[in-house]
């Protein structure tokens, strides 16, 4: 609704030096789609140098074909069908986790967030990849199993909804595409009955 959605600056930090500041709304990329557009930014900069044109690879279909690719899969049959099934994945699911909170909760969402960095030890990150080659599952769901006994824990909800970004590049053409393909999927986790870890 207010663009631009891709804004760039540039700052002389010295004589013949330059630094560039983009600023991306995330509903235009996504982490490898990043990856992409700085590879070919990087191109372009070099053949500007050298004073060529830049030489990059041709698209083999732009985010505007995958778009109505997805619209045409998405038939109000095939629509009403995965509607149906989220219905009844989702039903009786919490609305919200009763975490212990540091604050009062505001009246409307400020999305305000942060980051907090952390490393795993090198012995238990060997210990989560055996659990994961044991239990015949990925690295991922043995994180997130964990990250969910952990929000239990917390609040001590036995039903538990976390949002998962999934990146869908399955098609090759879409692999350097710039734009964003992540979905936000709500895996539910049923803790009831405290099942062993495992």
């Amino acid at each position: 609704e207010q663009g631009p959605l891709l804004r760039f600056f540039l700052f002389e930090t010295a004589p013949g030096e330059h630094l560039l500041l983009l600023v991306i709304h995330h509903i235009i990329i996504d982490a490898d789609a990043l990856e992409t557009f700085r590879r070919e930014l990087a191109v372009c900069y070099r053949a500007h140098r050298a004073g060529q044109p830049p030489q990059l690879p041709p698209l083999k279909q732009t985010y505007a074909d995958y778009a109505r690719r997805e619209r045409a899969r998405l038939t109000p049959a095939r629509t009403a069908a995965c509607m149906d099934y989220w219905r009844q994945a989702l039903a009786g699911a919490p609305e919200l986790l009763r975490l212990p909170l540091d604050r009062p909760r505001p009246p409307y969402p400020v999305f305000s967030s942060g980051n907090i960095d952390f490393e795993f030890s090198s012995e238990l990150v060997q210990r989560l990849r055996d659990l994961r080659g044991a239990e015949g599952v990925s690295l991922f769901t043995v994180m997130l199993a964990a990250f969910a006994v952990y929000l239990m824990r917390l609040g001590g909800q036995d039903d538990v909804v976390v949002g998962v970004p999934f990146v869908d590049r399955r098609e090759p053409e879409t692999r350097d595409l710039i734009g964003c393909f992540v979905n936000l999927l709500p895996v539910r986790v049923n803790l009831a009955g405290a099942p062993p870890f495992r």
